[in-house]
């Protein structure tokens, strides 16, 4: 089969799934150009109307197409009966969310490599990283207010380009925030996991369905509230990740067996 990938997203999560589908395919997907495609993988976290345009488009051509919906509530369409049509149209939807109706869903997470992301026995002498760019949305001020107010600093992981970086940098970090407000699965929990930093996400099914036993939860509440929660989690007992935890987290979220699952249900 002759597959195109859509490259127009730019989001930290959608390069990450592209750079393991280009790694990981069987030998009969042929990842070509859009005009000698059979199917077009899309990735689903921005507009829907654009979406809806393009897979329209693929139809009239006679091109299957497949989605990997990576947002829902924070896009300009969070109602799931306005991406239906999309859905129930694709060869299959690939999505870290329990979507509603009727189609080929295959529900997973997210992956992340635990060759490149893993403990290197530091210090960890920041209290708490985080990878945000989005002060509202990823809770910037929230966090580094609580961290200040017990006395240690938040690390900001932003700008780095490697990832043997970026592994460092969360090997400085007791914790790694995940916290977005309305939706995501957020890879840096997966990755700061993997590298021994314990997640911190807020408490909603999306998050409890692949964090459970894993993170540390709190409620979505206002951003004074907010700080307070972080406080008091801060100022627990610290449970350091375990090799036990890391060792379900490789299997979880393996890249590999994650993507052979996605490929076979497309072709």
């Amino acid at each position: 089969m002759n597959v195109n990938l859509d490259e127009s997203g730019d989001s930290r999560s959608v390069l990450r799934v592209w750079e393991n589908l280009r790694l990981i395919h069987p030998g009969n997907i042929f990842l070509v150009d859009r005009a000698e495609a059979d199917l077009v993988v899309i990735p689903a976290y921005g507009r829907h109307d654009h979406i809806e345009i393009e897979t329209r488009e693929l139809k009239r051509e006679g091109r299957e197409y497949a989605i990997i919906q990576l947002a829902l509530q924070s896009t300009r369409n969070p109602n799931p009966e306005d991406w239906l049509e999309i859905w129930q149209g694709a060869k299959v939807v690939w999505s870290y969310y329990a979507l509603p109706g009727k189609f080929n869903l295959y529900h997973a997470p997210l992956g992340a490599d635990s060759k490149v992301f893993h403990p290197l026995n530091l210090d960890r002498g920041y209290l708490v990283g985080t990878t945000g760019n989005y002060a509202r949305a990823e809770c910037l001020w929230e966090v580094g207010s609580a961290a200040r107010k017990v006395g240690w600093d938040m690390l900001r992981i932003t700008g780095l380009t490697h990832d043997e970086e970026i592994n460092r940098a969360y090997n400085d970090c007791k914790f790694i925030s995940g916290l977005r407000r309305k939706d995501g699965f957020e890879l840096p929990v997966v990755e700061g996991l993997l590298a021994g930093a314990r997640p911190i996400v807020f408490d909603t099914p999306n998050y409890r369905q692949w964090y459970e036993g894993l993170a540390r939860f709190i409620p979505e509440r206002t951003p004074a509230e907010t700080v307070i929660n972080l406080m008091n989690l801060f100022c627990d007992d610290f449970a350091p990740v375990t090799s036990l935890d890391i060792s379900y987290a490789r299997d979880m979220f393996n890249w590999s067996a994650l993507i052979k699952d996605f490929w076979e249900r497309c072709v």
